[in-house]
């Protein structure tokens, strides 16, 4: 396949031109509109994680991080407006990212030593940020490439929750750094500290309080701008010079005339401390899996704000390429956020030219926006930072309590915690080990039985003349049958070992002889399970039971093998195709089996005496059933069929009965896959297609002949004939069909009941 058609089918081209001419101006101003506005947040919030990234020791560098993140964001939001699968998806670079690389910073910072200077940390953060973007994006469109997108979906909630708890704490801790110009300690809460953060905290309350209630899309901007107001209003009443509140380090500025952003050259990356950036591969790893989570969550979200799909493999390569662009200009890791792509939305956009204004918006403060960013007071984009850091912690800390079971709430204060003493990478480990043994437990508690079922209530296919039936009633305590479910490891496994125990020494039922474990609905068993399937057939061994295996997957009865427990000729375990057939050999033992003579003649004076009622009634019916048979001859054709033979094929017409004298057939359902699933096995004196015969619909079944005998067949057009000719006989025949028909109807009831017990 040519190269270009591979394209075509992985990244489609771009339709804003084509959403260009179909867009009419009454649909181009709330566009605009909402473009502006957005990119406006934006511009504050990419502010925010330059001055949590580029603080302490890298302060001095703020201009270039703000400008190479309001590039890298520009960059990013040109990238996915063009080719995300939702036409109005906003992306930029994102708080959880830019919270672990401001920690990833702090570490390099910490490592530094005499002989290195700012500028080198400097270039060193920045080129741990460009390869992390790269790589993460690398990582991205690798996955939507090979459509892999699912895989994300298999990490658990909980640690979720935990890991945007963590980034809410990081945030606030982030927030206050950004306000104090240090790392945070406790001794940030000592007068005179207090002060330089106090109010920034106040006002990211006051943001989470009203914006929780309240939230048209001019309401942020303009709290953002009354933040910025009052504390100049603040400042001013103090009657403190200006210019005390910029060398005080209360501003952001100052910052050099002209753009933002300086390219980094070929030899600053000769400056670069490359021995730094190994011990923080944790962390850098910690991002690529977050933003995969956040990405799979956002989409998701968005999905039930626009109601319709997002093609999350698209996603995942659009942000993939907007990633490898991006950390080519700079920027942190970035993806499609849900708030300001659900704003574009429901501000009545749906335009691809909404990401591309607030991109260009991005990309014009960077160019031009230097002079106005030096008036921004710290105290405003910190609390800009406690803000979101409040959004994560409240909705995984308090609104959780209310939302989430209390095992996967505890889940997520342990992960907070861990991450708030350790670090993400701890955290990240620390939540998915717990997470997965949490799943352990719980899905030991699962019981993988599906229905548990004896010989006296479920019997196989087989039609049996009525003193058997009887018998095998009776008798049939002596058989346990499971029918299992689902996937087994070892916690299933013991359980079912403790159900056949259990059963063993109940002194209420006789003593068990058999014990059938059906495996048709199992999807798959662990290697662990194999030491309980030991234990049971030890078990098995010394109460001399005998287990059954049926319908076992050849993948299945491979690993039983392989770990011993079934072998060649074990007298203990028998293996079946199917549980008809299991159930089948288990009551011929049953039937058939070992018995003293004085235990099997008081067996057979006790079951004569409890079934002389149905025999005389079995008698009475099979009498009148061959009277019947016998008037009917001048009509039936007698036929010898041999084994193998087709009487009835599923899915066609049939337009006879069949009147077994001697011989057997089975009846028996082909599925499409070649399956073959038996539904009965019949003898003398059974009757064969009653129901679509009358019916006269396809047969839903095949009968075959099983075993060479002899068999009277009546046709339509015989029975039409006896019954203009013997109209009597007729009616005394279609009589005993419907009888035969109850019964039948009755015997699968019962069936029924047993299953739904």
């Amino acid at each position: 396949m040519p190269a270009g058609s591979i394209q075509s089918t992985k990244i489609p081209s771009p339709t804003l031109f084509s959403e260009l001419k179909a867009t009419s101006w009454e649909q181009l101003i709330p566009t605009l509109t909402a473009g502006i506005v957005i990119g406006i947040i934006i511009a504050f919030v990419e502010i925010s994680f330059a001055a949590l990234i580029f603080s302490g020791k890298l302060s001095a560098f703020l201009p270039n991080g703000i400008g190479f993140l309001l590039l890298g964001t520009c960059v990013l939001g040109v990238v996915i407006a063009l080719f995300s699968s939702y036409p109005g998806m906003i992306a930029l670079a994102q708080d959880s990212p830019a919270a672990i690389m401001a920690l990833v910073a702090t570490g390099m910072a910490a490592q530094m030593t005499d002989g290195i200077s700012a500028e080198s940390l400097f270039l060193t953060v920045m080129a741990t940020i460009m390869l992390s973007s790269i790589a993460t994006g690398l990582i991205f469109f690798i996955l939507g490439w090979f459509e892999l997108g699912s895989l994300v979906r298999f990490l658990p909630y909980p640690v979720v929750g935990g890991f945007l708890a963590g980034t809410g704490l990081l945030l606030f801790k982030g927030g206050i750094s950004v306000m104090t110009d240090v790392p945070f300690t406790l001794a940030m809460f000592h007068f005179p500290e207090i002060l330089r953060w106090l109010p920034g905290v106040l006002f990211g309350g006051i943001l989470l309080g009203i914006l929780r209630h309240y939230s048209p899309f001019w309401l942020m901007p303009t709290l953002i701008l009354a933040g910025i107001a009052l504390f100049y209003l603040v400042w001013a009443l103090t009657g403190i010079p200006f210019a005390q509140a910029e060398s005080g380090g209360w501003l952001l500025g100052p910052f050099p005339e002209g753009n933002l952003w300086q390219p980094l050259t070929l030899s600053s990356f000769q400056q670069v401390e490359w021995a730094l950036i190994p011990p923080q591969i944790g962390n850098l790893l910690t991002i690529v899996m977050i933003a995969l989570i956040s990405l799979l969550l956002n989409a998701g979200g968005m999905e039930l704000v626009a109601r319709r799909d997002i093609d999350l493999n698209q996603e995942l390569r659009a942000t993939g390429l907007a990633n490898i662009a991006g950390g080519v200009a700079g920027c942190p890791v970035g993806y499609p956020t849900l708030s300001l792509s659900a704003l574009g939305f429901k501000l009545g956009s749906h335009s691809r030219l909404v990401g591309l204004t607030a991109a260009a918006l991005c990309g014009l403060l960077f160019l031009f926006g230097a002079a106005v960013l030096s008036l921004f007071p710290k105290v405003i984009f910190g609390g800009l930072l406690v803000f979101l850091g409040f959004c994560f912690l409240v909705e995984w800390v308090i609104d959780a309590w209310h939302t989430l079971p209390k095992t996967d709430y505890i889940l997520v204060w342990v992960i907070l915690a861990i991450v708030g003493a350790f670090g993400f990478l701890h955290g990240v480990v620390a939540g998915v080990i717990i997470a997965v043994a949490l799943f352990v437990v719980k899905y030991s508690q699962i019981n993988v039985v599906k229905h548990t079922l004896s010989g006296a209530s479920f019997q196989s296919h087989v039609d049996r003349p009525l003193p058997q039936q009887r018998f095998l009633r009776e008798k049939g305590d002596v058989l346990l049958i499971f029918q299992l479910q689902g996937f087994i490891f070892f916690g299933t496994a013991h359980n079912l070992l403790n159900q056949v125990r259990s059963r063993a020494a109940d002194p209420s039922l006789p003593a068990l002889r058999f014990v059938i474990f059906d495996f048709r609905l199992v999807t798959g068993l662990d290697s662990s399970a194999i030491q309980s399937f030991a234990k049971l057939k030890q078990f098995a061994e010394a109460q001399h039971l005998t287990l059954i295996l049926t319908s076992l997957a050849p993948s299945i009865e491979h690993l039983l093998s392989s770990g011993g427990f079934v072998q060649k000729d074990d007298p203990v375990i028998r293996l079946f195709t199917d549980l008809d057939h299991g159930m089948e050999w288990c009551e011929e033992q049953i039937l058939h089996g070992p018995n003293s003579p004085e235990e099997a003649s008081a067996a057979q004076r006790h079951f004569f005496e409890s079934t002389y009622n149905d025999i005389l009634k079995f008698i009475e019916k099979q009498e009148l059933f061959e009277i019947v048979v016998t008037d009917m001859m001048p009509y039936l054709e007698k036929q010898t069929p041999q084994s193998g033979e087709v009487l009835i094929r599923q899915g066609e017409l049939s337009d006879a009965l069949y009147f077994i004298e001697s011989g057997k057939v089975t009846a028996q359902c082909e599925h499409a896959d070649g399956s073959i699933l038996r539904l009965s096995t019949m003898g003398f004196g059974s009757v064969i297609g009653q129901t679509i015969f009358y019916l006269q619909e396809p047969a839903t079944e095949t009968v075959v002949v099983t075993q060479p005998g002899t068999i009277y067949r009546l046709s339509i057009t015989a029975l039409e004939s006896m019954t203009e000719n013997n109209p009597q006989l007729a009616a005394l025949f279609h009589k005993l069909m419907a009888q035969r028909l109850g019964e039948r109807l009755r015997n699968t009831h019962k069936a029924l009941e047993s299953l739904l017990q």
